[in-house]
């Protein structure tokens, strides 16, 4: 059954003149899967471990994909072999996209409390 992903972003400043924004975007996609919130612990030193949603969970390319985590984390989408940093309490939010593999790096030395929520077909 399809649904619609609602994914909202905002974006401003305040500076000492005033404040900058907001920008607001807002992107709806449709999605024939959601999966999530889910709560996925990598342990500290643990390198490129996958995220098993893939398959698992029906779920074979996400289209839109909201990652979060208590720790800082580096994450790397598709199996390549760019890590992007994760600042702990930070987020990343990817819209309108095509992911088959997430894959977690923790080297911060607590074990790292990660949310995902995912939506595809």
């Amino acid at each position: 059954m399809a649904a619609i992903a609602r994914l909202e972003a905002k974006f401003s400043t305040t500076k000492p003149l005033g404040i900058t924004g907001p920008l607001d975007i807002l992107q709806a996609i449709s999605v024939t899967i959601d999966s999530g919130p889910m709560l996925v612990t990598v342990a500290t030193g643990v390198s490129a471990q996958a995220v098993r949603f893939f398959g698992a969970q029906g779920i074979t390319t996400a289209t839109a994909v909201l990652i979060s985590s208590d720790q800082t984390i580096t994450v790397t989408y598709n199996g390549g072999n760019q890590a992007i940093t994760l600042t702990a309490n930070g987020f990343h939010l990817l819209s309108n996209t095509s992911i088959t593999a997430i894959a977690i790096t923790n080297n911060s030395g607590s074990t790292a409390n990660i949310s995902l929520w995912l939506c595809g077909a």
